[in-house]
């Protein structure tokens, strides 16, 4: 039905926000796209409309997820344990989330 996808929100450590997207995008992105399995990703900034909460990250990584969602994980426990993922010293951990959602349906347009 299509690609799983890991949500990841976060925000970078106080006053490191310009080394965390560069990070992010430079560095983590590319990473994580070297996993088995783990075939795209966007970022996202939040946008909420005035009058609207504000959620409590800034940021919102979408990785495209394609596989067995056991061996995925499988792969990149053990590419961040061998380096090959790096870990983002620039993040505020505390506020890092993580879900991962599988499709209901097909994609729809209409």
């Amino acid at each position: 039905m299509g690609t799983n996808l890991m949500l990841v929100f976060s925000n970078p450590a106080e006053g490191k926000e310009d080394a965390f997207n560069a990070w992010y995008e430079g560095t983590h992105i590319p990473e994580m796209l070297g996993t088995p399995g783990v075939v795209a990703a966007r970022r996202y900034e939040v946008a909420q409309p005035e009058g609207m909460p504000v959620p409590p990250q800034k940021y919102l990584a979408v990785y495209e997820l394609d596989g067995d969602l056991s061996t995925v994980f499988a792969a990149i426990g053990e590419r961040g344990k061998s380096g090959a993922i790096s870990p983002g010293v620039n993040t505020d951990r505390e506020s890092v989330a993580m879900w991962v959602y599988s499709p209901r349906t097909d994609r729809i347009t209409e």
